[in-house]
Order: structure tokens, then sequence, then C-alpha cells
């Protein structure tokens, strides 16, 4: 785990990061086991004639717990393209991109709070991945993205389970009960696939709201959760992620590649 300080692992990075002539094998032996630095900017517009908006865009080098050597880190293809997204313009100048590299060739690509660090990103021996974003000034409020990846098939379909309402009897008849109640103050299925929540505050009064998409490829169970803990001042903005994440779910990474 590492968050990154103004000015730390630049060099090392951007080695690896821009191609540079220093050797990649000899730059990534001094940088942690994952970090996150900046990388420029990307580029958003919904639809014709809507106003370019521009993001910072940091780049996340995960922890790989799996047996063998580690890809080196990458960024997305340069120059990089507008994205097809709506930006919401009250929320701009409070949101930034984020991008991960995966095994196999995939990345993660996500909207989040603008200079958050980075807690922890971590892919599992089955490619699961967990990604933890921290406020530096407060860090009670934190960013959760998590995806099984199609690997741990009984977590995906217990998680289905406890977050979509109706498919509460259906992991129960695949064998995978749900374990815990989970506190939910609202829930919107906002697709079949989609759900929208809001949990209880916390007993700090941290407001924890929350999207999850399940999705079933080739015989597998997919589960994906943002979920977001913020001080009621910021509720808006997390709202604006998350508004993102429902519309984008699983497609995001194929956005900037």
């Amino acid at each position: 785990m590492h968050t990154e300080k103004p000015g730390e692992i630049t060099a090392a990075a951007a080695a690896i990061l821009n191609d540079s002539p220093v050797q990649k094998e000899d730059a990534a032996e001094k940088l942690p086991a994952s970090f996150m630095i900046e990388a420029g900017q990307v580029s958003f517009q919904g639809k014709t004639g809507e106003t370019i908006t521009s993001l910072p865009l940091k780049v996340i080098k995960a922890e790989f717990y799996i047996d063998g050597d580690q890809p080196q880190t990458v960024g997305p293809k340069k120059p990089y393209p507008v994205i097809p997204l709506s930006i919401p313009q009250s929320s701009k100048d409070e949101l930034g991109a984020y991008w991960m590299d995966v095994l196999g060739g995939g990345s993660v690509f996500f909207i989040g709070p603008r200079d958050w660090t980075l807690g922890q990103a971590g892919i599992g021996a089955n490619g699961s991945i967990g990604i933890e974003l921290v406020n530096p000034h407060d860090p009670n409020q934190k960013l959760n993205y998590s995806d099984n990846a199609g690997g741990c098939q009984g977590c995906a379909i217990t998680s289905i389970g406890t977050y979509f309402p109706d498919k509460e009897k259906w992991a129960e008849e695949q064998g995978f009960p749900i374990s815990a109640k989970v506190a939910f103050k609202e829930r919107t299925l906002v697709s079949p696939t989609t759900v929208q929540y809001l949990l209880a505050d916390s007993p700090d009064g941290y407001h924890i709201s929350g999207v999850a998409h399940h999705l079933s490829q080739e015989g597998s169970q997919r589960f994906l959760k943002m979920e977001i803990s913020c001080q009621a001042e910021q509720a808006k903005t997390a709202k604006d992620i998350l508004d993102l994440f429902v519309t984008t779910g699983a497609s995001a990474a194929s956005l900037l590649e």
C-alpha cells in the first residue's frame, strides 16, 4: 500500500508510464507495490454541442496477489480520446478521473473525488479487484471500488442476493444465501442489473451511499460495487459520482484504453 506525496516516485513512475529511455525494469524496482501518479488530463463530451469538460487523470498501479512476475505499470493510450460522457458542471471542479491496468489486458476507469489519495489497490489471485481512495484531509471519507471480475462465484452470488432485493431467493437457490443483512436506508432498482442505495449514517455521522451492478457472463456471475462515505456537505458530489457509475458500470473501462 502506498499513498503518493507531491513529487514522490515521479521519475521512476514516469519512466514506465511515458516509455522513456530509462529501462522500465530498473525504474519498476524503485517503486512500491501499489501507487498512484498524475497522468495529465482527459476530456469529456456527452453529445455533440455539449461543453467539453477536462478532468485530471491519475493512473493507479495495483499490488498483485499472485505468483510470478507482475506486469509493468502502463498508462492508457495517448493521445487520449474525448470520452463520450456528460460530466455534471455543478461539481466538475470536485471530480477527477482514475485508471488502472489489470491482468489480461483489461483496465478499470471511473470518475471519483478529485485529489483523493490511494489507500490501497489490489488484484487477487482469482482476478478480483479492489481500490480504495481516501480524502487526505479526512481519512474517514473514502471511495471503495470492488469487482469480483468473474472470480469467486460464491462471493458474487451472495453479494447479488444481498444488494438486489429480487435476487435474495435466487441466491439461496444457488446455495449461497446472504450471510448478513445490510442496513439499507433507501434502495432503488435502476435497472434489472443495477441498484442504487443509501445506508444508515455511520455512528459518527458520515453519509454512506453506493451503486452495485451484476452481470452474467458466459455462465459466471460478476458483481461490481462503488461505495462512498463522506460528510453531508459532500453528499451532492458523491451522488454525481455514483450517478456516473450507474451510467458506465462495467463498460467504463472501454472508454479509455
